[in-house]
């Protein structure tokens, strides 16, 4: 997990290598292995779940996740006792376990954007009962570039991803704030 607002990784183990993306606090990435550049500086190997390519940032930028901070939050409660209900109008979700509401927290659904781009379009949350089909911790989010440049649609290492719709819609935690959400936030 990146604990400084920002950093940038680079294509090789170095301070002098070119940059890629640019990765921000409590984004979350596969660390594969550390690396000890000519300075003594050391670096974590990324390894970027969308596209299997490899990319370094400096290792005091991160801190690892511990097993427990992975680990199942209530094991003893089988998965059929579990469910999320959110409230689209309150914009919040609440975990339930065994019918006792366990965790509550504000969430930023879906929506229609105002002048969709070739490609997008519609990211409205859909209404239904669905199951998680997949949970991740880490997902390479955007159009699959490798990229430098800070504009461009990449969002590697979106934390704690679970995927409960075909079409890609999950609920993740958010270490951004698209230009997009401030544009919605003044409409409402």
């Amino acid at each position: 997990e990146v604990t400084v607002p920002f950093t940038r990784s680079r294509d090789k183990p170095s301070a002098d290598a070119p940059p890629l993306y640019r990765l921000y606090y409590q984004a979350v990435f596969w660390v594969v292995e550390t690396t000890v550049d000519a300075t003594g500086t050391a670096w974590y190997t990324l390894q970027d779940d969308r596209l299997a390519h490899k990319y370094y940032v400096r290792a005091s930028h991160l801190r690892l996740f511990t097993d427990a901070e992975l680990a199942p939050v209530s094991p003893a409660v089988p998965p059929e006792a579990k469910r999320i209900e959110v409230d689209l109008t309150k914009q919040s979700l609440t975990a339930f376990e065994s019918e006792q509401p366990v965790f509550t927290a504000t969430i930023a659904s879906g929506w229609l954007r105002r002048d969709p781009q070739p490609g997008e379009g519609r990211t409205v949350t859909p209404i239904g009962t669905y199951s998680v089909f997949e949970k991740v911790p880490s997902r390479h989010m955007g159009e699959g570039q490798l990229t430098s440049d800070l504009d461009a649609d990449e969002l590697p290492g979106v934390p704690f991803v679970s995927f409960f719709h075909m079409q890609g819609t999950a609920f993740q935690g958010a270490f951004f704030n698209a230009s997009g959400v401030r544009e919605r936030a003044g409409e409402l």
